[in-house]
């Protein structure tokens, strides 16, 4: 044992003799960071239970909202920024490794953050993931790209020092791997995602997982208060989604010829008694098997609301490569709250919801409750909801959840019966326009649906009338649900009409 001991003081005094003071001047520069971002969740939090709190009081989403409405970009570039400062300081240029070493322990140092982020649902109530997944996405790109500098940064002085030996000295190996993989990850991220989600998801999490880890055995000096908080975030959500999640076998499953849509009902026993229109499940293998861990589940919004005593809650799903075929079993995540806090049911007085495709789910359950609350509670809620999709065959989904007030925009511009149209969604025809470019359903009465079939609408111009109903801002709603291409128009036309915007991105 004293042996053992002399050994490891004789190491540590050559490692001090080859590196001197500069061996851990990086070491507070990581604490830095990470005390940064303890202190980025905190305000973060406090901001939205402030704002919420001061919207309850007033009545007006507009009071306090500068406090949570710091734009991505801006976030971003506040982060960047901070690095970029800690390793300005005293970058000690007299050897050039010591920045070189700082860019990895930073990178590392966010690691903390970038998980907590990234946890589905998010760890606080007053948060919602859904609101920091695209914050978490940035974070990771810092990460990667500090890591990748560091890496370059090595490579580069074993070159110029003609010691690329070095480079397969185990510990350092490991470090070479990881910007193997980083390359990977930062090359081909976008393409993967978009050419099969399902790899991107495996190699996205091989990545995380070899980089906390390895980085871990790689780090001179260590990083074991960061690999400690990585450890415990990553076994704490891996349990959270075991314990959360329920094995259920889909008996329900209602689909139209033609359409790319679907209804897939689950019992509504899953859910919580009462809960939020806008709030989600997870659908993904059963959680008996391997899948449930290694693939991803697939998020789906609770097309019913918890007012309605059906036994069995709906969700409206676009066909996808993940299949959800009757009489199987599949695991199901209960219930990601609602990016739409209390307030706003509570407030909005003018609301239009425009919806694409699989988005109408959202769409459904919002106008649902606030058309409630205007026939049985007596609110004064101007109201207007648009659907766009593609296929006439899709209005078939207003007549099985039995919805009525929906202006149908059916894009494509094909052969059609009116009388089929009429049937699917189950509105009686009583006039026809003479344009032989559409063909246009609509009856007088209050909460009836429209179908104009061949054409897509001017958007601005049809949510004008609503729109102009209302003069204060601060409770004048566009609520948008669909392709990026809408959400982005919707959102042109909320900032042109000084009105509030929310909206969540679905495939078309």
């Amino acid at each position: 044992m004293t042996d053992e001991k002399t050994t490891l003081f004789a190491d540590a005094v050559e490692l001090m003799k080859r590196h001197g003071a500069l061996h851990t001047v990086n070491i507070k520069y990581g604490y830095i960071i990470f005390g940064l971002s303890a202190l980025f969740i905190l305000v973060r939090t406090l901001s939205i239970w402030y704002y919420q709190r001061a919207w309850k009081r007033s009545g007006r989403s507009t009071t306090v909202l500068r406090v949570t409405s710091l734009p991505l970009p801006l976030s971003i570039s506040l982060i960047v920024l901070t690095v970029a400062i800690l390793v300005a300081v005293k970058p000690h240029l007299e050897k050039i490794t010591v920045v070189v070493k700082r860019l990895g322990r930073l990178a590392y140092a966010l690691i903390p953050l970038d998980i907590f982020l990234a946890a589905q649902p998010a760890w606080f109530s007053v948060d919602n993931y859904l609101n920091t997944i695209q914050m978490h996405k940035w974070v990771s790109r810092v990460i990667v790209l500090l890591g990748m500098f560091h890496s370059i940064g090595f490579l580069a002085y074993y070159v110029s020092m003609g010691t690329v030996g070095n480079l397969f000295r185990p510990v350092n190996f490991l470090g070479f791997l990881m910007f193997i993989f980083a390359n990977i990850m930062f090359v081909f991220w976008k393409p993967i995602r978009n050419l099969n989600y399902t790899l991107f998801y495996l190699y996205h999490n091989f990545f995380m997982l070899a980089l906390v880890v390895m980085i871990y055995f790689h780090a001179r000096p260590g990083v074991g208060l960061y690999f400690f908080f990585n450890a415990m975030l990553l076994v704490a959500q891996t349990v959270r989604k075991y314990t959360r999640a329920r094995d259920v076998t889909l008996t329900e499953i209602i689909e139209n010829p033609g359409s790319n849509l679907l209804i897939v009902k689950f019992p509504k026993s899953l859910l919580p008694e009462s809960y939020l229109p806008g709030c989600h499940v997870r659908i993904g293998y059963s959680k008996w098997t391997p899948f449930f861990t290694i693939l991803p589940s697939h998020p789906y919004t609770v097309a019913t609301s918890f007012e309605n005593r059906d036994l069995l809650a709906s969700l409206v799903i676009k066909k996808t490569k993940f299949k959800l075929e009757p009489f199987e079993t599949y695991s199901i995540q209960p219930s990601f709250e609602s990016s739409l806090s209390q307030n706003f049911f509570d407030t909005a007085d003018n609301v239009n919801i425009v919806c694409g495709g699989s988005g109408i789910s959202l769409g459904l359950v919002i106008f649902e409750y606030l058309k409630r609350s205007i026939i049985s509670g007596g609110r004064e809620i101007k109201l207007k909801f648009v659907w766009i999709t593609k296929d006439e065959e899709d209005v078939f989904i207003l007549q099985e959840l039995n919805v009525q007030g929906v202006d149908v925009f059916i894009t494509n511009n094909t052969s059609y019966e009116l009388d089929s149209i009429q049937e699917s969604a189950g509105i009686p025809l009583t006039e026809l326009s003479n344009d032989s470019h559409d063909s246009l359903v609509t009856i007088d009465h209050k909460f009836s649906n429209t179908v104009v079939v061949g054409k897509r609408p001017d958007l601005e111009k049809l949510l004008q009338n609503n729109l102009s109903k209302t003069i204060d801002y601060a409770n004048k709603w566009i609520i948008s649900c669909g392709p990026p291409s809408l959400i982005e128009e919707c959102s042109k036309i909320s900032t042109k009409q000084k009105c509030r915007f929310f909206s969540e991105e679905y495939a078309f």
